[in-house]
């Protein structure tokens, strides 16, 4: 069975349905940046980039203690970039990130098991406000509502903390007591019809389940089948409840994890390490396997 055929159930709608390249973003010629730190950024080949806050897109390479920050990203006039190399951590391959309200970003530490919370009030500036302890491993996350949900593998679960009262809410079986996960990696959540939803990258199920929709209590909503061996990677979700999920490509799923059309097809393009999505402008920036810059596509 291949992911062209019986694997993959087709025919809903969304509000999307084409993936067109406007531009790139070499990284290597973000201001400030000398030779050898371009060097160092191509040969890692593990990037993390976030887009955040009024329009600000930033890059990490995840063996270095380096960062490269974009003002005005989609506007090419008034763009600029910025090389900061003052910050106090590295990032591992498994990173995550994610926008948070304001010009603020979180970035996830498996290894050292925290969570750091980024800002970026002043032209040109990026500082780290604060760690988040978490007990364990973290993975993907995300952040929608004021919530921050957090993938952890040992245990495998999804932890949700509300930022606005501490409260943390986490998920780890069905409310029959089923096991919901195996090794959750990433992880997107969405508001529908007023409640928060989830949605898990995961190699649950025997290696089959891959993507699963959950509500807050932890019950299945749907869920997305496929018998590749492939790696659980990205989930984002775009709006209208269709997400983006990286998996031999782009797929584009609608809110019943069905594939709607595969937006970007890796057999004819370099694999996808990471994305990060505008929902104010539909834009979606990618980087890809062996690359130093940013694509950036309009989601229509």
């Amino acid at each position: 069975m291949d992911s062209n055929s019986s694997d993959l159930n087709r025919g809903s709608t969304t509000a999307y349905s084409t993936l067109v390249q406007c531009e790139t973003i070499d990284i290597t010629k973000c201001s400030g940046i000398f030779p050898r730190h371009a060097a160092q950024f191509y040969r890692t080949n593990q990037n993390i980039i976030c887009y955040f806050g009024n329009d600000k897109i930033v890059a990490f390479s995840k063996e270095s203690p380096l960062a490269y920050l974009y003002e005005h990203v989609s506007d090419v006039k008034w763009r600029r970039g910025h090389t900061i190399r003052s910050l106090s951590c590295k990032y591992s391959a498994d990173s995550c990130s994610t926008a948070l309200d304001g010009n603020r970003f979180a970035v996830s530490h498996p290894i050292a098991s925290f969570i750091t919370l980024y800002s970026s009030d002043k032209p040109g500036e990026l500082k780290e406000d604060c760690k988040l302890n978490v007990e364990g491993k973290c993975y993907g996350i995300d952040f929608a509502n004021g919530k921050l949900a957090v993938c952890f593998k040992d245990p495998p679960k999804i932890s949700v903390l509300d930022m606005n009262t501490g409260f943390i809410h986490s998920i780890e079986n069905e409310p029959k007591g089923n096991q919901l996960f195996t090794a959750p990696s990433n992880v997107a959540m969405d508001i529908l019809n007023g409640q928060n939803v989830i949605y898990v990258s995961d190699k649950a199920s025997w290696g089959l389940r891959r993507l699963t929709k959950l509500d807050i209590q932890g019950n299945i909503l749907s869920s997305f089948l496929s018998p590749t061996d492939e790696d659980p990677k990205q989930v984002m979700a775009v709006g209208d409840g269709s997400v983006l999920f990286v998996h031999k490509g782009i797929r584009l799923m609608s809110e019943s994890c069905q594939e709607v059309v595969k937006l970007l097809d890796e057999s004819h393009t370099a694999s996808v390490l990471c994305m990060s999505y505008s929902k104010q402008r539909n834009l979606l920036f990618v980087v890809k396997d062996n690359s130093t810059e940013i694509v950036v596509y309009k989601l229509s």
